[in-house]
């Protein structure tokens, strides 16, 4: 004989909430019933709440993985970045470079790296490259044996939403067009990126008497007019910041 199953209506009462009416579920011999409302939505918002941080961490993580900063900036803090790239920070994601410009060991790389920090613990996606491990990686896949092709990798470089070029210095005329596609690719996505150099634009087109056809001063513009666009361009003092940077997490 099949059990019977109805449901009825009872009072209870919560000693946070006083008396509230619940649903008493009766099965045969089982029976359930309801618990207060207001707990009941407490707790689920509560286990909500827990569920959406770990989701959250769970994606800061993943995008201070996908960064790949080097092991000399691992240790900086991300609230070390200097104000004037904070606010740069905060508008992000959004079309636009920050370009950091200085002599060599003022601090242009840290300062990137720390605001990659910073984005990422915004769940902004973003990787950090120097200009020659891009070229070159990118060079390679020219070869016979390369699995993947040169368009591959610049769409590759395009996917995330910052990408920091570190270093960029006077490149002959095929490095100069690999790193504009790069730049380009990077523009036509509306993709962010943060380039440093110890160059003035002036430098980087002095690529040598050995560009006679002029194809590097060509990629080399078309890549400042990019970081010009919608750009914000800052000349770092030359107070030399790279010790007391790692100093301060000793």
């Amino acid at each position: 004989m099949n059990a019977r199953r109805f449901e009825q209506v009872f009072e209870g009462t919560c000693e946070a909430h006083g008396v509230y009416t619940g649903t008493e579920f009766v099965l045969g011999k089982f029976k359930h019933r309801t618990t207060c409302p207001i707990c009941k939505q407490a707790a689920d918002s509560a286990k909500k709440g827990q569920a959406e941080a770990l989701q959250r961490q769970s994606t800061v993580n993943r995008c201070h993985a996908d960064a790949e900063i080097p092991d000399t900036y691992a240790r900086l803090d991300a609230r070390l970045v200097r104000p004037e790239i904070l606010d740069w920070v905060r508008q992000q994601p959004s079309p636009g470079s920050l370009v950091l410009l200085g002599r060599s060991g003022n601090g242009k790389s840290s300062q990137a790296a720390a605001a990659l920090k910073a984005l990422a613990d915004r769940m902004v996606t973003v990787h950090f490259a120097s200009a020659d491990s891009i070229v070159r990686a990118i060079d390679s896949a020219s070869s016979f044996s390369s699995k993947v092709s040169q368009q591959q990798l610049i769409d590759c470089y395009a996917q995330w939403q910052v990408l920091c070029i570190d270093d960029v210095t006077p490149l002959d005329s095929r490095h100069a067009r690999i790193l504009a596609a790069v730049v380009e690719r990077r523009y036509q996505s509306l993709k962010s990126m943060i380039v440093t150099t110890n160059c003035s634009p002036a430098d980087l087109l002095q690529t040598g008497s050995n560009d006679r056809s002029g194809s590097a001063n060509l990629a080399t513009m078309q890549m400042l007019s990019r970081w010009r666009d919608r750009g914000h361009w800052l000349t770092l003092p030359d107070v030399c910041y790279r010790q007391p940077f790692i100093d301060k997490r000793l």
